[in-house]
Order: C-alpha cells, then structure tokens, then sequence
C-alpha cells in the first residue's frame, strides 16, 4: 500500500527491509540445511525472490502478482518447510520419491530444482518483456473517464436484484443438492448445461459480477463500502456452498483491484479503510476454511453410496453408524483441531514443488507421455492421468463412497511430462505473454481494475492448478470468453447514450 503510506515513508522502507531481509534469511537457511548442490538451491532461492521485482512494481499486471504469488508459494516456500522443519517429506504425495533411498532422494531433488528454476524463468523472462512493450497498461487517460456519469441507475437497480434472486438460488440449491461440489461426485443428477451454468458461477461468474459492478461506485464511498461487504458476503457463502477452502483468492482479487483502482481513478478511500476490508477478509476466510473442513470431514465424507450400503446387513450398519459419530465428534471439533488443520493447510496445499518431484521421480518421461495425457477421461472408478500414471496410484473399488478429491500436477509439472526443461521455460513464456495480453485487453474493454484483477486471477489460478483432464481447458477458456461477452452486453445496457 505504498501510495497510502507516502507521507509515512520511513515506515514503508521498513517494512521493505523487513521483508527482504526474511526473504535472504529463507535463502541462506535452506541453503544451509539442504544436503544436496548447494549452488542449485541458491540459484532456485534468488530466482524465486526475484519474482516481487514484478509483484511489487508499480506497473506490475494482475497475472503477474497472482501467478507470481503462486509460484512462490508452491515452490520456493514449500521447499524452504519441506527442507527446514519436515526433513524431505512431503505432505501431498511425490510419487515414489519416499521409497528412494537418500541419496536418491537427493540427486532427484537437485534435478527437480532446476527444472523449477527453467519453468520461473520462463515467467520472469515474460514480466520483462511486458515492461518493455505492454508497459503503458495504466497509460491510457483517456480511459479513465468514470462511468457513473451515464449509468442508468434504474438498470443497475433491477440487475442487482436479479443477481441476489439468482445467487441465493444457486448456492442453497447447490449446497444441499450436491450439484457441484470440490472432491464430491455429484450426488443430484442434471443437464451437463446445467451443471456447467452451477459450476461457472460458482467458481468465478457471480465474483466478476461483483467486480464489475464495483465500477459503478466510484463516485459515492458508501457504494464502495456496500460492494466491499458485498464482495465478502459472496465468496463466503459461495466457498461453502461448493465445499472449497478457496474463498480467499476471488475476495483477495477483488480488494487488490480496489486498492489499484484508488490511486488511478483517485478515490480517495484511506488506508483505515483497506486495513478493516483485509482483515474482514481474513476473519471470514478463516471462518470459511475450518467451516468447510468441518462439513467435509463429518457430513459429506462420511455419507456412502447405496451401491455400499446394499453390501452391508443391518448390524454392519449399525457398526458403521457408530463409526461416524465417533468421527463426528473427534474431526475439527475444537478451535484448537480447526487451527492445527488451517495451519496444517496453509503449509502443505499450495500446488508446486511436490508435484515436480513426482514427476521428476517418473523414469518415462517423454513427449508421448505429454500426449498420452490429453486423452484422460473421467471414471470415478480410479484416479486421474496424473494420480494413476505418475504417482501410481491404485484406487479400491470396493469401498464406494461420493469422495472424488483429485491432485493436480501444476503447468510446470504437466509441462516436465516431456522430460525437457526447455520445453518447460519455452512455454512458461508463451503462455505468460498470452495471459498478460489478454488482460491489457480486458483493461481496454471494461476500464475496470476490479474485474480485470479477478479474471486475471482465474487464469492464474487455473494455470497453477493445470493438469487434470487438459483436454477440457476448452470449457474454462469458453466461459471465460462468455463472461466477458456478457459483461460487455450488461455495460451496454447499463451505460446511457451521451446525448
């Protein structure tokens, strides 16, 4: 928040500092505890740090701070707790990387970060040449004349109560009809439109509604402030509606395209304000992820199929009946279980190191195998490509309950299925030029920092989640163009002619 601490610049160079000098200190502790090439840790640390070169840039892109953000987290901070405090293991599964023996173990750990140092590259190598010919991204003043001046008030009214029918319709239908549900099968059968319109909305449709909307406040703070409750009302209950531990990352999109839209369209909202909207943030993400720990461990997880319960005779039911409770009581029931588990999570859940450890640890790696996994489909029955294939995974078809939690690879990973780190950094670049491409282009549609901030944010999302099924990228990128197309019909409707 550098602009709303310029009279206070001795703190800011503090908090600069501070921050730098945990970063160094990440660096040269791992450096130090890691039994493997030294140099090739460093190198991956200094590569990893420079990515808040761009994060922190004045200039930097919406993609460029979530995706970074993301990389880090998922490689460079998970490797510094997987090396410093968890002695090598990994908490979400690296293949067949634990029954190596340690020297093993080190010699695909040493190949495994240079891959990440080609794939990080690549996206740095990307945030370059942004600077150097997307630069002028806030450029344009012309653009920044507010809106609010033509909207038609009476249009945005009825729109708004439309959204809040549709949205308590979609999210309590969903939630106790099981429509779509992360790491659930669907226990209420519908159209695949249908199930495709749940989904979209759920995942991104009803936050860029949000974002969009946050346009047509810009002239009266108290809009600003009714969005900004809005905002979290709606992640939250989305969030546990569709069972997901993500809320933060719609809501965090949302308040970092208000915080760039106050210094470029001069809002003026105070730095009191920003600190009370992160910390409800926080508050109601917290909130949202022991909530749905809790739903998932004891409601949902533990429900079985009718095909199982036809298996079982009346005392087994019985037995089975008395299980859960027991399973009830002792899951995430204290605020101490629920925090161990939030904490737990915030350590082990970001997608990255581990997974290119597994596939690092996969002997036939090859372009064919890169192919091979465009052709996955979905059988509930066993484990993605990615689960069955490169970490060998074996599901029991005995035991048929509606958990269908899946592990995705991550574009580095699911690119490292070629066995080329060049491949890697090569495409790493493309796809980031592309995605910072599109968003300078959303920025020239909507001349809306909030809602260019939460789309950028899906992609980069998505992208740091890539590998299950890649063949069906086609329906994220299909809704994402609808969702722009829609907005741009609703602005249309919403803006008054000049006369």
């Amino acid at each position: 928040m550098s602009h709303l601490l310029k009279d206070n610049i001795p703190i800011l160079k503090c908090l600069r500092i501070f921050f730098y000098i945990l970063l160094l200190m990440s660096i040269t502790s791992t450096t130090y505890f890691y039994n493997g090439n030294k140099i090739n840790i460093f190198l991956f640390g200094l590569v990893s740090s420079f990515i808040f070169l761009f994060v922190f840039s004045k200039k930097a892109y919406f993609f460029e701070i979530f995706f970074g953000g993301l990389l880090w987290l998922g490689f460079w901070y998970k490797t510094f707790i997987i090396i410093v405090f968890n002695n090598y293991q990994f908490k979400e599964g690296a293949g067949y990387f634990d029954l190596f023996a340690y020297d093993k173990k080190i010699y695909i750990l040493d190949n495994t970060l240079m891959v990440a140092i080609y794939g990080i590259t690549g996206f740095l190598l990307a945030c370059l040449v942004k600077n150097k010919f997307l630069y002028n991204f806030y450029s344009y003043k012309k653009l920044r004349k507010n809106i609010e001046s033509f909207v038609n008030i009476k249009t945005l009214l009825i729109f708004f109560i439309i959204f809040i029918i549709i949205f308590f319709i979609i999210v309590f239908s969903n939630f106790f009809f099981g429509i779509y549900q992360r790491g659930i099968l669907a226990t209420f059968k519908v159209h695949f439109l249908i199930s495709a319109i749940y989904k979209w909305l759920l995942l991104f449709g009803f936050s860029s509604f949000v974002a969009f909307s946050f346009a047509f406040t810009f002239k009266n703070k108290l809009r600003v402030y009714f969005f900004s409750l809005i905002s979290i009302i709606e992640t939250f209950l989305t969030s546990i509606s569709f069972l997901s531990r993500g809320m933060i990352f719609n809501l965090f999109a949302i308040f970092i395209g208000l915080y760039k839209s106050n210094k470029i369209f001069k809002l003026n909202l105070n730095l009191k304000f920003f600190l009370i909207y992160l910390f409800s943030i926080l508050i109601f993400f917290y909130v949202s992820v022991i909530s749905v720990n809790y739903l998932r461990a004891n409601i949902f997880f533990v429900k079985l199929d009718s095909a199982h319960t036809k298996q079982n005779d009346e005392q087994n039911d019985e037995q089975n009946d008395e299980q859960i409770d027991i399973n009830i009581v002792k899951k995430y029931n204290t605020h101490r279980k629920a925090f161990s588990e939030f904490l737990s999570l915030s350590k082990t859940r970001w997608v990255g190191i581990d997974a290119l450890v597994a596939v690092e640890s996969y002997d036939s790696k090859s372009y064919g195998l890169f192919i091979e996994s465009f052709k996955d489909r979905f059988n509930k029955t066993k484990y993605p490509f990615y689960e069955r294939k490169i970490q060998q995974r074996t599901k029991n078809t005995k035991i048929q309950t509606i958990e269908y939690g899946i592990t995705t690879p991550g574009i580095l990973a699911f690119l490292y299925y070629t066995g080329s780190k060049f491949f890697v950094f090569v495409l790493v670049f493309i796809i980031s030029i592309i995605i910072l491409t599109i968003e300078r282009f959303i920025f020239l549609f909507f001349n809306n920092l909030v809602l260019c901030s939460v789309l950028s944010q899906v992609l980069a999302y998505r992208l740091i989640h890539f590998g299950y099924m890649p063949q069906n990228t086609y329906l994220l990128l299909t809704s994402f163009l609808l969702t722009i197309l829609g907005l741009l019909l609703i602005k249309k409707i919403f803006i008054k002619k000049d006369i």
